[in-house]
């Protein structure tokens, strides 16, 4: 008790790590999205420049590509199927260590950034606790086998550094760090135009616009080269809608459908 008095930010931390961690090895998760990350880092060994062709025919329980998203993540799948087949530990597991590393980033992150802006360390506290024992985080980077946490963690750094870099550094950094989000997921592509309108000249519009779109397209550069036509999942995909938001409250059965029959069956209006 004494640690949870001295240190309840890192007693928080810990907590939330146990659980996740648990949830990683202990369960397989969601088996559609674990088998596709595995499919897609065998593909990469297989072929490193065409990884998207696993799109082709896929049938992993769901009409969604095992792989739609841009390829930074890439190198990770391929790290965690080369220690689960080295050490033998659950590939599922090893898998979900940067999501649940992320949550740990994100968690502190918002700590620190309501310090920045004054709020008492019981506010702090709660902001922290709600992405480190919050049930969706957690079942997200500790269960399901997305990797939603490691996409945005980015994305909420470039709002920091914007916040704290000078007017000489911030866009560039902070367009940097919203391409890094966008090359491993695309939504967090989106927090541009969060932060375009703050922006203070055209200058400024521009570097932080082109060094956002810079780092993704240098990254997808080899594989659209390699192979546009199975590239193209990657490029067009756009999501599943009625999985979340507004949906869940005016027709709940949207999810119930998703859940037990995996297809979208909306009430009529």
């Amino acid at each position: 008790m004494s640690f949870v008095r001295r240190h309840p930010l890192w007693a928080i931390v810990a907590g939330g790590i146990a659980i996740r961690l648990g949830l990683a090895f202990a369960t397989v998760g969601s088996t559609a999205d674990i088998a596709a990350l595995r499919a897609v880092a065998e593909a990469v060994e297989a072929d490193p420049l065409r990884p998207y062709l696993v799109n082709e025919g896929w049938e992993g329980g769901t009409a969604i590509p095992a792989w739609p998203y841009l390829p930074a993540y890439l190198p990770w799948l391929v790290a965690a199927l080369g220690i689960h087949n080295l050490l033998g530990v659950p590939f599922h597991g090893v898998v979900q260590l940067p999501p649940i590393a992320a949550d740990v980033a994100i968690a502190i992150a918002i700590h620190t950034y309501l310090g920045w802006h004054g709020a008492v360390e019981r506010v702090r506290l709660a902001g922290a606790a709600l992405v480190m024992l919050g049930p969706s985080f957690i079942a997200i980077s500790g269960y399901h086998g997305q990797i939603d946490s490691v996409a945005i963690l980015p994305a909420v750094l470039a709002l920091m550094a914007w916040e704290r870099r000078g007017p000489a550094t911030r866009a560039r950094d902070a367009g940097l760090l919203i391409g890094l989000g966008a090359a491993i997921k695309t939504v967090p592509g989106l927090v541009l135009l969060a932060v375009l309108p703050a922006a203070r000249s055209a200058r400024e519009r521009a570097w932080l616009i082109g060094a956002a779109i810079a780092l993704p397209a240098a990254l997808a550069i080899p594989f659209l080269v390699a192979d546009p036509g199975a590239f193209e999942a990657a490029r067009g995909y756009a999501g599943v809608p009625g999985r979340g938001g507004l949906s869940l409250v005016v027709q709940p059965s949207v999810m119930w459908e998703l859940l037990v029959r995996g297809v979208l069956a909306p009430e009529p209006s």
